[in-house]
């Protein structure tokens, strides 16, 4: 697998390289905002790199770059798909900590910082160890698994594994795996 051209987020004056593609949740709910193009490079099958900045408070689409040629020529399509920089869409957790690797590994001596976001707004900066995290994850499994949230994983399952090889128990091992990745709010 080609690991992708990764956005980027700006917080705290630091700029982190995300393994999150947050502009993805934002086409999956209008993807008749998403530009048509041709253009298909193993390192940017998505056709475009996001910018985003935590600034006041607000989880905000600095840029967007998209793919115009072959050429990787980029232009800017923010004011042409966005109607506003806040990214009042998007809901979850993004993960900037230096041990998340290209695939969000979980060392056993790392420390794991992520970012909660809600419709838009920080709300908190997490950090745990390990064994913190595997706690949070395990807290958070539970109450996803009562959550409106788990439905919506189910269908987006059963929609894309025609062939029925997917059950809830196969799902719910994978939601077990990247939980983080499908938490849109933080249950307390």
């Amino acid at each position: 697998m080609t690991q992708q051209i990764k956005d980027t987020l700006t917080f705290e004056r630091k700029t982190y390289y995300l393994n999150t593609e947050i502009v993805e949740k934002f086409f999956n709910q209008f993807p008749e905002k998403r530009p048509q193009t041709e253009i298909c490079l193993s390192a940017l099958w998505r056709g475009y790199i996001a910018a985003f900045k935590i600034k006041n408070n607000e989880l905000i689409l600095h840029d967007i770059q998209w793919l115009k040629n072959m050429d990787l020529e980029l232009e800017s399509k923010l004011n042409t798909i966005f109607t506003t920089p806040k990214a009042d869409w998007y809901s979850g957790l993004i993960r900037i900590d230096n041990f998340r690797g290209e695939f969000d590994l979980e060392p056993e001596n790392g420390i794991f910082e992520y970012l909660e976001i809600a419709k838009g707004n920080f709300i908190r900066k997490w950090t745990f160890t390990y064994p913190e995290l595997q706690a949070f994850k395990e807290e958070q499994y539970e109450y996803f698994m009562m959550s409106d949230e788990l439905e919506n994983v189910y269908d987006f399952y059963r929609r894309n594994n025609e062939n029925g090889l997917v059950n809830k128990e196969s799902v719910n091992k994978i939601i077990k795996k990247y939980l983080m990745d499908y938490l849109t709010e933080v249950y307390i």
